[in-house]
């Protein structure tokens, strides 16, 4: 479910639409204060109890807090995986107009996502388009970037930080805008999309 307040959008049906698609028959939804009670109680730890999260931020703010980002990088630090998405997470972190990062979810973002935050974003980058050349992901077709905000459309510009994290996703094929970034640093893995999975205009086959 999504990690947020009263701004954010409830995407939830979307993911569990892919996880369906995908074959998983064993998955929950929850919510922040939930999801942190677990790891701090050491409920999501061990093989094969929850393997990975499915993080729904949508346009959501904040999008971290440093309650958040403790429990996720506990959850991360004991192997689990992630999926993240959302149009302006980076921003929240990031921005010199924003209100909401703080050191340690700007430590989260820089560690564990392993991505450097470039720009907003803006409505030019209209198409969301794959690494050709990433083993994993280069075939996934091109999709409009879809604006689902009334207007604001500001797909984050991202960049890998480290040499285990890579360019999955670009905006119109640029290759200076990433909008995708994996990692795989050998303990756990990370899938963070630049916008929301809601804004993608199409899904595909692979």
């Amino acid at each position: 479910g999504s990690f947020g307040n009263s701004q954010s959008y409830d995407w939830t049906s979307l993911y569990e639409d892919g996880l369906i698609y995908a074959g998983n028959s064993k998955y929950m939804v929850t919510d922040p204060p939930t999801f942190i009670e677990a790891i701090n109680a050491n409920a999501l730890s061990g093989a094969g109890v929850v393997n990975n999260i499915y993080f729904n931020v949508g346009w959501t703010f904040p999008s971290f807090t440093d309650e958040k980002v403790a429990a996720l990088g506990t959850f991360l630090d004991n192997g689990g995986n992630m999926f993240i998405a959302g149009q302006d997470i980076g921003w929240a972190t990031w921005g010199a107009t924003s209100t909401y990062g703080t050191d340690s979810t700007k430590s989260f973002y820089t560690n564990y996502l392993q991505t450097n935050w470039l720009a907003d974003g803006f409505s030019a980058n209209s198409t969301f388009t794959a690494n050709t050349t990433d083993a994993i992901f280069g075939a996934v077709s091109n999709s409009n970037i879809v604006d689902v905000y009334s207007g604001n459309l500001f797909p984050d510009e991202l960049w890998p930080a480290t040499a285990n994290a890579s360019a999955i996703f670009y905006y119109n094929n640029n290759t200076a805008k990433v909008s995708g970034i994996r990692v795989d640093n050998g303990i756990y893995k990370i899938v963070y999309l630049g916008i929301g999975i809601e804004q993608i205009a199409r899904s595909e086959e692979h």
